[in-house]
């Protein structure tokens, strides 16, 4: 017999004497066995149990709907079974409840959140050997958030992940590492910083989302662990969303720069790669403009300095910087380049930096890592005084050359000697590092382009992507470039910089013309265009298909800049997926290859190589297609084999107060595939 025990005005405890099933699948949660709640009970109150045969504690939230599903399942502590240990000792406090196992040295307390019903916080603490974990069962739900990966599945669920360190890493392009979670449900998760978190996604439970906090690499042994996180219940993911960046996210402190929105930013990279010099640069220039492109900047990539970290410019291939940059400003180019925070073996000032304390050393005292341009040390931003010099030292770049600004590379946790030993708090490790890099970064203003990214939220720069390859798909290709504009937006950082158009042609890998002109149109109503490889680099009807874009996207550049401003002032995503506008529909939560510019513009790029025509689903309301001008189609439903050939980038611009006349009305076909009215 179960019985049900009113602990507080948040909380309800369930307390078990029977048998549980023990696996992990949503049938097996016998969700009847659980007495009506009483009327009092509001449905976000989470509701707990012990199950004495599974030695595990059991959380589930409940439907506003009884006859539906939980909105949530999950076990908490699934590795207590291991020890055998007795059924846990609980106090019931005002506000909270605590579960302690004295055989384990381990304690549970779930808590109501002090600043609303809604949210609860879950807090394990234990001195035990054992890594403290919990599972939420993924079921039937959307799941967005976590990490960006080489490998951009979204929703969630279709990613696995096998126990990720949770820290910024550049294995699997690991760089951006928030470490938050919800759903379409409503549920949404955020992990204290202080634990030492792993995620695992289908891998320990094939249909579980897993948090694990252990003392093991990347972290330093910390004696006691934690796993702490909030947990909360609103009706669908865009209340849970905009609760979390309202109470748990930091926001932009302001605007980046404003010309990277209007014009596109032109690379060395793919075009040059290491082989970049000054007449190379000089001559790029020249073609950007006498094929007609605008441009926000010239930024020279890798690899111009006389050694790496020296912030020198090579003399036999730049051997007049400062005249270069006089000769693209001419032109109207502003002039960048790409640089990092490591400093080569090979480089006159290595020992003298190294003995001055200004590289990562690890436990052991070592500072020599391996990058992928070389071995040597990365600099410290932990301590004030070496950022402090790595600013002097870059700024003095910007002074003797006339340059603009920086792209930086790098920051992630994965390129420090292992364990680090850095100058912030055990809690706060390893991942500190990436936090002081970037605060270091924004020190050279809103021009600054970054790559990492942990609880950053407010610094005012542009977060580029990892580099994408030159494919169509999920292999961190085309088809990865509007999932991981999904993950960066909806982890707080809405200034993304996506990738070069067409990818970065590594390995094998080309840019054909048809994938060059179907990323431009995707990248189209993204905050920033870049380019590398040139629309000339492929026939004149490319150049002028690729001037049609760019044009489109000056023409809303006014109107991300407001939006921008929009994500200062409330956090609001600039890119977002489609159910935004339409959070309680169970077809948009899964749409992948949609992306809004706001709330009122919804691009459908073509995605598929060969592809002239696709689907299309539209959200709730009125669309009127931009491409034919005078169609507005009703929402939730698909527009099937929509056409659009290389030229056309299917958008839509929601009508507001758009009304149907009577006339209108009896022209609809309602088992037409789509519905369409002319107006």
């Amino acid at each position: 017999m179960y019985q049900l025990l009113r602990v507080c005005t948040c909380l309800y405890v369930l307390l078990s004497t029977s048998v549980w099933r023990s696996s992990f699948a949503e049938d097996d949660f016998d969700t009847d066995s659980f007495e009506e709640y009483e009327d009092e009970m509001t449905v976000h109150r989470p509701r707990v149990g012990y199950l004495e045969d599974d030695k595990v504690i059991h959380l589930e939230v409940l439907s506003p709907l009884k006859d539906q599903p939980p909105k949530l399942t999950a076990k908490l502590g699934v590795n207590l079974h291991h020890d055998n240990p007795s059924p846990p000792s609980i106090t019931l406090l005002p506000d909270s409840t605590v579960f302690k196992w004295d055989s384990l040295r381990t304690q549970l307390e779930i808590s109501r959140h002090s600043d609303t019903p809604r949210c609860h916080v879950i807090r394990w603490t234990s001195t035990h050997a054992r890594p403290l974990e919990d599972c939420f069962l993924i079921g039937a739900a959307s799941w967005y958030g976590g990490p960006e990966h080489l490998k951009q599945l979204w929703p969630v669920e279709k990613l696995q992940l096998k126990e990720l360190p949770y820290v910024p890493h550049y294995l699997n392009n690991v760089g951006k590492t928030e470490p938050y979670w919800f759903n379409s449900h409503g549920i949404s998760i955020y992990v204290n910083a202080s634990v030492p978190l792993f995620v695992d996604v289908r891998n320990h439970r094939s249909d579980g989302l897993c948090l694990i906090a252990d003392d093991r690499a990347p972290y330093l042994p910390r004696g006691e662990r934690l796993l702490q996180y909030t947990l909360c219940n609103f009706d669908d993911p865009r209340q849970a969303h905009e609760y979390s960046v309202a109470n748990l996210f930091d926001r932009p402190a302001a605007l980046p720069d404003a010309r990277m929105v209007q014009f596109p930013v032109w690379s060395t990279w793919v075009r040059y790669k290491k082989l970049v010099n000054q007449s190379a640069v000089l001559e790029f220039a020249k073609e950007i403009v006498a094929h007609g492109f605008n441009n926000s900047q010239m930024e020279i990539d890798d690899d111009w300095e006389s050694c790496y970290g020296a912030t020198a410019f090579n003399k036999s291939r730049f051997p007049d910087m400062k005249q270069l940059a006089q000769q693209l400003k001419d032109m109207g180019f502003r002039t960048t380049i790409w640089t990092h925070p490591f400093v080569n073996k090979d480089c006159p000032d290595y020992p003298h930096l190294a003995s001055q304390g200004h590289f990562v050393a690890n436990q052991r005292g070592d500072v020599e890592m391996q990058w992928w341009d070389g071995k040597g040390g990365v600099v410290d931003f932990t301590k004030n005084s070496t950022a402090e010099w790595f600013v002097a030292k870059h700024r003095k770049v910007l002074q003797d050359y006339g340059i603009d600004g920086f792209k930086f590379d790098a920051g992630e946790v994965g390129w420090l000697p292992q364990i680090p030993r850095l100058n912030c708090s055990l809690d706060e490790q390893p991942r500190c590092y990436s936090q002081s890099y970037a605060a270091t970064l924004a020190e050279f203003g809103p021009i600054t382009e970054m790559r990492v990214s942990f609880r950053t939220q407010r610094h005012p720069m542009y977060v580029r992507m990892l580099d994408k390859d030159s494919k169509w798909s999920f292999d961190n290709g085309l088809r990865t470039l509007l999932t991981t504009l999904f993950v960066q937006n909806l982890n707080g950082y809405p200034f993304v910089l996506p990738d070069m158009v067409g990818g970065n042609a590594y390995a094998q890998d080309n840019i054909d013309r048809e994938l060059f002109i179907r990323w431009l149109q995707a990248n189209a109503l993204m905050p920033v265009i870049q380019f590398s490889a040139a629309p000339w680099d492929f026939d004149q009807q490319t150049v002028e298909i690729c001037k049609k874009f760019t044009a489109l996207h000056f023409k809303y550049s006014k109107l991300i800049l407001g939006l921008m401003q929009q994500s200062v002032d409330t956090g609001a995503p600039l890119n977002a997926p489609i159910w935004w506008v339409d959070p309680q529909n169970a077809v948009a939560h899964k749409i992948n290859d949609e992306y809004l510019l706001g709330e009122d513009i919804l691009v459908a790029p073509v995605m598929k190589r060969g592809a002239r025509k696709r689907n299309i689903y539209l959200p709730q309301g009125y669309w009127r297609e931009q491409n034919h001008k005078r169609r507005v189609y009703k929402g939730r439903r698909w527009l099937r084999g929509y056409p659009a050939d290389l030229a056309t980038l299917p958008h839509f611009t929601r009508v507001h107060g758009y009304t149907l006349s009577r006339e209108q009305k009896q022209r609809i076909d309602y088992h037409a595939k789509y519905q369409l009215f002319v107006v």
